[in-house]
């Protein structure tokens, strides 16, 4: 019986000490074997398989960077994006937003305004930038 351990196919990236992930197939085991850390570690720093949850959490991110032009979508795609990633729902950021507002954004009827973007990058601990156009 094989484990998601010996699924995930991790070859030598272009950054030392980075596995590279060559294709959809390949970061989506990453991604469940980095869950699967996640709930091992549950925050310790000290946990022997945190530097293995590095090192997946970062191949991952260069992946998605490299094959995912996040900077080329639109704010409310970005928005929806992280959001889905989350499994938030516009009910989940009510501290953030208005939900009216928070709706228009995400039907591309009303642009992302200064002060939200800034609400949704301490939200999301990402640039507020993120969220401009």
């Amino acid at each position: 019986m094989s484990t998601v351990f010996e699924t995930v196919p991790l070859h030598l990236g272009a950054e030392p000490g980075i596995p590279h992930l060559r294709n959809q197939n390949d970061c989506d085991a990453a991604k469940v074997l980095v869950e699967q850390l996640l709930t091992m570690v549950k925050g310790d720093d000290g946990h022997p398989l945190g530097g293995m949850l590095d090192v997946l959490l970062q191949s991952v991110n260069q992946f998605e960077r490299q094959y995912y032009r996040f900077a080329e979508t639109e704010a409310k795609d970005r928005l929806s994006f992280l959001m889905e990633m989350g499994r938030l729902s516009v009910d989940d950021l009510s501290g953030v937003a208005d939900m009216a507002e928070l709706k228009a954004v995400l039907e591309g009827s009303r642009p992302v305004s200064a002060q939200l973007a800034m609400r949704l990058g301490q939200f999301f601990r990402a640039k507020p930038e993120l969220f401009l156009k």
